[in-house]
């Protein structure tokens, strides 16, 4: 159980009031209220955003403390102290892409690249890959990544979106134009900064709340980035995003996209995210991904005593 006593001497506070204007929450329970800005003063140490990611809900009472829900784990309170017991990571992996359509360009076959992006709000999220350009594409081909090549994080942490910049590969340099997506990314939105406005908010806020929040800003992020390459000389094959996480409420955590299944798969492995890209006459082509949540236990080795 919190000592209301040793609470207010770590939380530097005089008294509860002053604990409760520091939250700006409507609610008359004091151990909620002193739980709430211990999890919250944890969640600044251990990083914040960066650390444990954004806040999906108001915390939950336990019969020796309280547990805050976070999009990268949980933050559980014991007495005053608080440890990150569980933590949730994800691997991501480009399995390849399919060409459904050719150019209309009078060469036998097409050089497509790719731009792939992961947009989240921690920095394992911020990634940017160039895939290709690929000699000889062809209508009905598929492309397969070896298991290595295709690894775009092995510690992602969600929410994030995946986005895709697909050129026609001509006379331009893709490693220009990836560096621009990804410059692009990077200025067109401080994700950490914007989505704190969420969590300062004088009200606990919803999960579905903050989850929206999240992709309304980086769908900004993203609409942005075929202007930074708008006039280098490869021509567009197009853009698309996917947003492959769902947060379940009841079990507070996040939910691995089912495997797809279709008449026509792509390869014999498993995938559970498609993207496709390309609707005018520079091709058009389907990229397949599989993402897997994998939830980390971790257990607090406490330091040896002094003899």
């Amino acid at each position: 159980m919190i000592s209301l006593r040793e609470a207010l001497q770590v939380l530097d506070k005089s008294s509860v009031r002053d604990v409760v204007n520091s939250v700006g929450v409507d609610d008359r329970s004091v151990r909620r209220q002193v739980s709430r800005a211990l999890i919250r003063r944890e969640h600044e140490l251990v990083g914040g955003i960066e650390g444990m990611g954004l806040p999906m809900g108001d915390i939950r009472l336990t019969s020796d403390g309280a547990v805050g829900p976070f999009s990268s784990g949980f933050i559980v309170l014991k007495n005053t102290k608080a440890d990150p017991i569980v933590t949730f990571e994800t691997e991501v992996r480009f399995l390849g892409f399919r060409c459904t359509d050719e150019s209309d360009e009078l060469s036998a076959s097409d050089e497509p690249y790719f731009i792939i992006s992961l947009l989240g709000a921690n920095p394992e999220d911020q990634v940017t890959r160039l895939f290709g350009p690929f000699e000889d594409v062809d209508a009905g081909e598929d492309h397969f990544e070896t298991s290595g090549a295709g690894l775009l994080s092995v510690r992602g942490q969600p929410p994030f979106m995946i986005s895709v910049v697909s050129k026609e590969h001509d006379e331009g340099n893709p490693s220009q134009a990836k560096d621009a997506v990804k410059q692009t990314i990077q200025d067109a939105i401080n994700l950490t900064q914007a989505i704190g406005v969420v969590i300062a908010q004088p009200v606990v806020v919803a999960a579905s709340v903050v989850v929206n929040t999240f992709f309304q800003l980086t769908g900004d992020a993203v609409e942005s980035v075929a202007t930074s390459i708008f006039g280098l000389a490869d021509d567009m094959v197009g853009t698309g995003t996917a947003r492959p996480f769902e947060w379940n409420d009841g079990e507070e955590g996040w939910i691995t996209p089912s495997r797809i299944i279709e008449a026509a798969p792509f390869g014999d492995g498993p995938y559970n995210v498609k993207i496709a890209v390309g609707q005018g006459d520079e091709g058009k082509y389907v990229l397949y991904f599989n993402v897997v949540v994998f939830e980390i236990n971790k257990t607090l080795i406490p330091p040896k005593p002094s003899p």
